[in-house]
C-alpha cells in the first residue's frame, strides 16, 4: 500500500473522531463524571496524534495524485492549506486536553463552566475544520461534491 492508500483509510479518523468526543463531553459535562471526562480527554490527545499521520500520507499522496489525469491543483492546493489548519488545531485540542487531565487529576473541584465550555467549544471549532478539510480532499476526485469547476485544471 502507498502513502494514498494509507491516506484515504486514516483522514476518516478525525472528523469522526472529532464528533465521538464532542458527544462524550456532552455526556461526562452532563453526569459531571471524572471518569467520562478522562476518556474525552483521552480521546483528544489520540486524535492530536492520528491527525499527524493523515497530514504526512497527505503530503505524499499528491506526488501519486497529481499524476492522475485531470486532477485539478486548485483542490489539492485548498486541501493541503486546511489540512495543515487540522492538524494545528488538534494538535492544539490535545495538548489542552493534556493540560485539562493534570488539572483533574490534582484539583478536587470539577471543571470550570469557562474551561468546559472552552474545550467543548474547541472540539467544535476542530470538528468543523477537519470536516471541511476532508469535504475539500473529496472534491479532488468526486466531481459530484463540488460546488464550482476550477479554473486550473491538470491537463490530460
Amino acid at each position: 500500500m502507498n502513502a494514498a492508500h494509507w491516506h484515504l483509510i486514516l483522514n476518516h479518523i478525525p472528523p469522526l473522531g472529532m464528533l465521538a468526543a464532542c458527544i462524550l463531553w456532552i455526556i461526562a459535562t452532563s453526569f459531571k463524571s471524572k471518569d467520562i471526562y478522562y476518556l474525552a480527554l483521552g480521546f483528544l490527545v489520540v486524535l492530536g496524534i492520528v491527525t499527524i499521520p493523515v497530514y504526512f500520507t497527505g503530503l505524499h499522496s499528491i506526488r501519486i495524485v497529481a499524476q492522475i489525469p485531470g486532477i485539478s491543483f486548485t483542490y489539492i492546493g485548498h486541501h493541503a492549506q486546511w489540512a495543515q489548519y487540522t492538524l494545528e488545531s488538534a494538535l492544539a485540542v490535545a495538548l489542552f486536553a493534556l493540560v485539562t487531565m493534570g488539572w483533574l487529576f490534582y484539583s478536587k473541584k470539577n471543571l470550570p463552566w469557562v474551561w468546559n465550555l472552552a474545550i467543548f467549544l474547541a472540539i467544535l471549532a476542530v470538528s468543523t475544520v477537519s470536516t471541511y478539510t476532508a469535504m475539500l480532499g473529496g472534491q479532488i476526485r468526486h466531481t459530484e461534491v463540488r460546488f464550482s469547476t476550477p479554473s486550473t485544471q491538470a491537463k490530460p
